[in-house]
């Protein structure tokens, strides 16, 4: 059976990283391990991501709050059906509106979000032919819908500044360094973003 993230596995990893590195030890001494939570697969787990794209968090839980108290659960034919006007009247912005429309249409044509491919690259490319579906989006989606192990969000702006503080780099890294940076926890990287993420959010970088 293949192995899904879960608070085991994630402290063992962290465990074993931090003997070696000191950063990672003291981070987990200060901030602990991060907790996963993860989230169903399915249209309105991916949705809830899209409404979250380049929103501060709290801003994108206001909106989401607004879209399930105007129309409910978050199904493929509940987007289709309501008017864009509704949508608009949640937050919700016109390109947004398209994206969900978009990912509704797709999802009750054939896509399976219950069967996406078992390749980690394969199931990114699946989800990016969504119309506003990058690749931030799909790569949030694999780690907490699907729960997936080696996982690298290396255009994340959270995780670049963290992969920084932990490389101790003078400058912060673009996206191709932070690729490039994230090979040596393979294939747990989805766990090391984790942390990584728990050190952006708990630990004011310079």
């Amino acid at each position: 059976m293949k192995q899904s993230l879960c608070q085991q596995n994630i402290k063992q990893n962290l465990d074993q990283w931090a003997a070696g590195n000191h950063l990672i030890q003291q981070g987990l001494h200060q901030f602990g391990y991060p907790l996963y939570q993860a989230v169903e697969r399915g249209v309105s787990s991916l949705a809830r991501v899209i409404v979250g794209q380049q929103l501060h968090t709290k801003v994108a839980d206001g909106i989401w709050q607004k879209l399930v108290c105007s129309i409910g659960d978050i199904t493929a034919d509940r987007l289709l059906s309501v008017d864009a006007a509704i949508l608009r009247q949640c937050g919700l912005s016109p390109s947004k509106i398209a994206y969900l429309k978009d990912l509704a249409m797709r999802s009750v044509s054939g896509l399976d979000l219950f069967a996406l491919p078992e390749g980690d690259d394969d199931a990114v490319d699946l989800l990016m032919s969504v119309h506003g579906i990058g690749r931030w989006t799909a790569e949030n989606y694999l780690i907490f819908a699907e729960a997936r192990l080696d996982i690298w969000p290396a255009a994340d702006l959270g995780i670049r500044i963290a992969t920084g503080y932990l490389y101790q780099l003078s400058h912060r890294p673009d996206m191709k360094e932070t690729r490039g940076l994230g090979d040596i926890f393979r294939p747990y990287r989805s766990i090391m973003a984790l942390f990584l993420w728990h050190q952006y959010r708990n630990k004011n970088f310079c």
